[in-house]
C-alpha cells in the first residue's frame, strides 16, 4: 500500500512547476453599469422584435408606420441586429477569459455608439419625426448609457481575488 507521502509526491509532480503554469487573469465581474447597458440593449431588441407596432405608435408622429409592412419587416431586421449585438456582447463581457483591459474598451465604445444613437435621434427631431416625450424619453436614456460607460472605461479595475 502506497504511503500518503507518495501519493502526495506523485500528485505533485503531474501538475507544472510554478514557472510553467499559465496564469489566467480573474473573470471580471458584471457591474451595475454592465446591466443596466444590458437592459437597455434588451428592451429596444425585444420593442423592435416582438412590438414593432407599439414602437413605432409609440415613437413616431406619423401612426400609419405601423401599418406598413416593408416598415415592419425593417423593424424585425433592426430587432434581430440588436439582439445579434446584445448576444455578442453579453458572451464577450462573461467569458472567463476576458480581461479588464477589453472590458474597458467594450466599455469606452459602448459610450461612443450609445452616442451615436443620441446624435440620430436629435437629428431626426429636427425634421419632426419623433412624439416629443417618446424622444424625450430616449434622449434620457442615451445620455445615462452614454454617461454610466464612458465614466466606467475610465475606472474599471480587475476583479480582486
Amino acid at each position: 500500500m502506497p504511503s500518503r507521502h507518495s501519493a502526495a509526491r506523485a500528485a505533485a509532480s503531474r501538475q507544472p512547476p510554478p514557472s510553467r503554469r499559465r496564469l489566467t487573469p480573474a473573470p471580471q465581474r458584471r457591474t451595475k453599469i454592465d446591466w443596466l447597458e444590458k437592459v437597455a440593449q434588451t428592451f429596444y431588441a425585444c420593442s423592435l422584435l416582438f412590438a414593432p407596432e407599439w414602437w413605432l405608435n409609440e415613437n413616431f408622429v406619423d401612426k400609419s408606420l405601423q401599418n406598413n409592412d416593408s416598415v415592419l419587416a425593417l423593424m424585425s431586421i433592426m430587432g434581430l441586429l440588436c439582439l445579434t449585438i446584445n448576444i455578442i456582447t453579453f458572451v464577450i463581457r462573461n467569458a472567463k477569459n476576458t480581461r479588464v483591459e477589453l472590458m474597458k474598451k467594450m466599455d469606452y465604445v459602448a459610450a461612443v455608439t450609445w452616442s451615436f444613437f443620441l446624435v440620430n435621434a436629435i437629428r431626426i427631431q429636427q425634421d419632426g419625426l419623433f412624439e416629443d416625450a417618446a424622444h424625450k424619453q430616449n434622449l434620457g436614456i442615451f445620455a445615462v448609457i452614454i454617461a454610466a460607460e464612458a465614466y466606467q472605461s475610465t475606472t474599471r479595475k480587475p476583479k480582486s481575488k
